[in-house]
């Protein structure tokens, strides 16, 4: 490979135009998949740098050209070479970001895809991000974006999927006051909105533009990408207009009516726009679900969407392997839309959370969605037992009593202490009132209910059953010394520290409740009719 580059480089210095326009088609074709050049010396690939520049310089609309350099831009060792001013200031103009150039399509989408691969650089990426805003990138970005995006011909779909992923990586780098360009440059929201409902009515009619092959879905998954980025900020989203979070709302629903969960294109959008809901406001989100009276609504809903979102959920959950990116998508989403949206929390808690009447049975076991959710409760998963510990909290109300008597308090224990929440914590404010959810089944054992385990549990007998006050005593201080000896394992430091519920819910040291008790008690030991 070596040789084979010196050779281009020394042709593009000395050979005539012809022969360099065969050479770089057949290099182009030759190297378009070659990922790795570590076997070629920074020495050679430097001045085949140096020699495509000046080539681009007198022929900024050869696409083989290009390629080349894009071979390039795939290695991590000629960043500060690529970040040159000179080079990065005709890749902006060949991309028409900025003035100067008039490439053909070609040219312009092998340009954009050199820029991404030089700002997606991971370790030195900061470097290309610092050169970019010294030639006023974001801003000629922003500029374009207001001109070409709001116009009907954006240059195809792969055009603008890498258009879009160059500005996903630009802004998920970049500073919150270079995002925030993004958000207020003069009539950008409006190109967003324009294009976020073209790509929208393109999905829906399953046509790409033209002899376009790239799927609208992709590149509407990478709009999504760039919304979610800049709006993930609370100040930015309060500061967005309005017009753009309701357009970026109705596409989000129009995704989750369309989209088709088996295939990899929906998948990603689904992650994308799931992900997206999650930053939008209360307010935007609330008539997300249209009133309707005709059949097959909801308590007076149109239920189309509520039961597209159940059917996301459960076949995420199913997921074998677990893709639990999905999951925590589809999660945080329908988090945010159960809070904001009381259709859609009516409809999946009636679906999930019916009134119990399996009160001999763990909410752990079973097959049900609801027994699913409850086991993920405690998995490995950090982040997936949060939000599925927020979503079952979030279509309770947020009424621990009533998550408790679905899913037990050994299951929601840890994620109500990350919370702060004790068993008499008051509900949510902010939901309406509530409905009385006991069965006749569970009315007739609320009384045996174990809420640590979530089941009914017939009454045991008491262990001190025929002890005398004294042997209850000494039983009570030999287990006093055994935990007072678990909890000073390893010098006090390593051992474990059992708790127990005061009256108020709180987590508190099992010794100290004990240690009350013994003191409250006379302490002799156990008399010979006690033996046993």
């Amino acid at each position: 490979m070596e040789s084979d580059l010196q050779d281009v480089a020394e042709l593009l210095e000395n050979g005539s135009r012809d022969e360099c326009i065969d050479k770089l088609a057949v290099t182009a074709a030759r190297y378009q998949h070659v990922t790795d050049l570590s076997t070629v010396s920074s020495g050679v690939k430097t001045r085949l740098l140096a020699a495509l520049h000046n080539r681009l310089r007198a022929s900024p609309d050869d696409p083989d050209c290009l390629s080349v350099v894009l071979f390039l831009t795939r290695d991590a060792s000629m960043l500060e070479a690529l970040c040159a001013e000179q080079l990065l200031q005709k890749l902006l103009q060949i991309a028409q970001f900025s003035d100067g150039c008039d490439a053909g399509s070609a040219a312009q989408l092998n340009a954009v895809k050199c820029l991404c691969n030089i700002v997606f650089q991971s370790q030195s990426s900061r470097l290309a991000i610092s050169e970019l805003e010294k030639l006023h990138f974001p801003h000629t970005l922003c500029c374009y974006i207001t001109s070409n995006w709001a116009s009907q011909d954006v240059g195809g779909l792969e055009l603008l999927h890498f258009q879009c992923v160059l500005l996903f990586l630009f802004t998920a780098i970049s500073g919150t006051e270079c995002r925030r360009q993004f958000l207020e440059h003069p009539g950008i929201t409006h190109a967003y909105r324009i294009r976020l409902e073209a790509l929208v009515s393109q999905l829906q009619s399953h046509q790409p533009a033209g002899s376009d092959t790239m799927h609208p879905g992709k590149v509407l998954a990478d709009l999504m990408k760039v919304l979610y980025t800049l709006l993930s900020s609370t100040d930015q989203v309060n500061k967005c207009e309005n017009q753009l979070l309701t357009s970026v709302a109705d596409a989000c629903r129009t995704v989750f009516l369309t989209a088709e969960h088996s295939t990899p294109v929906y998948e990603e959008l689904l992650v994308q726009t799931f992900s997206v809901v999650g930053t939008l406001p209360q307010d935007v989100l609330m008539d997300l679900v249209p009133l309707s009276e005709g059949p097959g609504n909801f308590q007076g809903w149109d239920s189309q969407l509520p039961a597209r979102l159940y059917t996301y959920l459960r076949l995420s959950v199913d997921r074998e392997p677990q893709d639990n990116v999905l999951l925590m998508s589809v999660l945080l989403g329908l988090c945010a839309l159960c809070r904001a949206c009381r259709a859609v929390r009516k409809y999946l808690r009636a679906i999930i959370l019916p009134p119990r009447k399996d009160v001999h049975n763990l909410p752990q076991e079973g097959h049900k969605l609801k027994n699913k959710l409850v086991r993920l409760m405690t998995c490995p998963s950090k982040e997936v037992s949060e939000l599925v510990f927020e979503l079952m909290f979030v279509l309770c109300k947020e009424n621990v009593d009533r998550l408790l008597k679905y899913t037990g308090y050994g299951n929601a224990a840890g994620r109500m202490f990350t919370r702060g929440l004790g068993l008499n914590s008051a509900p949510a404010p902010n939901y309406s009132e509530d409905e009385p959810s006991d069965t006749e089944e569970f009315a007739q054992h609320k009384q045996g209910f174990n809420y640590v385990t979530g089941r009914y549990e017939p009454p045991k007998p008491s262990p001190f059953e025929g002890m005398s006050e004294e042997r209850k005593v000494y039983e009570t201080e030999k287990l006093l010394h055994a935990l007072s000896r678990l909890e000073n394992m390893d010098g006090g430091g390593g051992g474990l520290q059992p708790m127990s519920m005061d009256e108020e819910g709180r987590p508190v040291p099992l010794l100290d409740s004990l240690r009350a008790r013994v003191a409250n008690a006379p302490s002799t030991p156990p008399s010979s009719d006690d033996e046993h």
